[in-house]
């Protein structure tokens, strides 16, 4: 690394503490996980409509069990990236395979230990995920759903989430505290909604950067993949406007896990802000 480059990639060192985060590199590191989404989707490995084939869950279960996951990934405090590999895990899984509903919250607590094993530094006392269900499964419960998990997916774990196409662009285009905030509650509560599995999660991210560029009065040139952006059905116009629908709608409801995690101080309480309509 040049001098140079050296002097510009120290403030972000000691800002962040967080050396993946480098905007040089921002545009390879974007245009690499297009590629990878790309690939994932044309494996056709997540059926969108999974949840018509589930013969004991529904799209509410889900809701709940992923509002529940939502609670203990802050209880724990585990890094963000782990919350979004791990819906991303149960999404894959219940597209492959069905499941009855004494084992739904044992496949949330399996994907959430697996993508521990990936994001986490100090990996986690399974110990701990079998108290949050009031013991409920035993560890050879929680170590066969592992298995059947990865199994399934080819154990093929890290696929391109929202979060990581929307880090990348929040670098890339420099959004304030409050900016990045606003994107990444709404990405988490676009968890909670399965009907949102539709959009590729390079999308969801753009079209989270469009609201923030409207309700900030910012100019955002919206990064986008051609391969599939010419959807009519599937168009991120109609992403932005969801989003915003679902805000609104989960308010309403008692899936307010995202939304009480954004109420702190930390995240400058930007659950409560009102979204203007696009």
């Amino acid at each position: 690394v040049s001098p140079t480059a050296k002097k510009n990639l120290l403030p972000l060192l000691l800002d962040d503490y967080d050396i993946q985060k480098v905007p040089e590199y921002c545009d390879e590191i974007y245009a690499n996980l297009f590629k990878e989404e790309e690939a994932f989707i044309a494996s056709n490995k997540l059926d969108i409509n999974y949840i018509k084939k589930q013969k004991e869950i529904n799209a509410e279960m889900r809701s709940i069990l992923v509002n529940w996951i939502i609670e203990v990934h802050e209880k724990f405090n585990y890094h963000e990236s782990t919350l979004f590999l791990s819906i991303m895990l149960i999404d894959r899984y219940l597209s492959l395979h069905t499941i009855t509903r004494i084992n739904f919250q044992l496949l949330g607590i399996a994907s959430l230990y697996i993508a521990c094993k990936h994001e986490e530094v100090n990996l986690p006392n399974p110990r701990d995920f079998l108290f949050i269900t009031e013991n409920a499964y035993s560890y050879k419960d929680l170590y066969s759903m592992e298995y059947d998990i990865l199994k399934a997916i080819d154990f093929s774990v890290l696929i391109p989430t929202s979060l990581d196409f929307f880090q990348f662009l929040s670098k890339k285009y420099e959004l304030s505290k409050k900016e990045d905030n606003l994107g990444r509650f709404l990405i988490n509560s676009i968890l909670i909604e399965y009907g949102f599995i539709k959009y590729p999660q390079s999308m969801i991210a753009n079209a989270v950067m469009i609201i923030i560029s409207h309700q900030y009065k910012k100019g955002f040139q919206i990064e986008k993949n051609q391969l599939y952006y010419k959807s009519e059905k599937v168009n991120i116009d109609k992403c932005s406007k969801d989003i915003i629908y679902l805000i609104n709608v989960l308010n309403k409801t008692e899936y307010l896990a995202a939304k009480n995690k954004f109420s702190s101080q930390k995240y400058d309480s930007i659950s409560s802000i009102d979204l203007k309509l696009i």
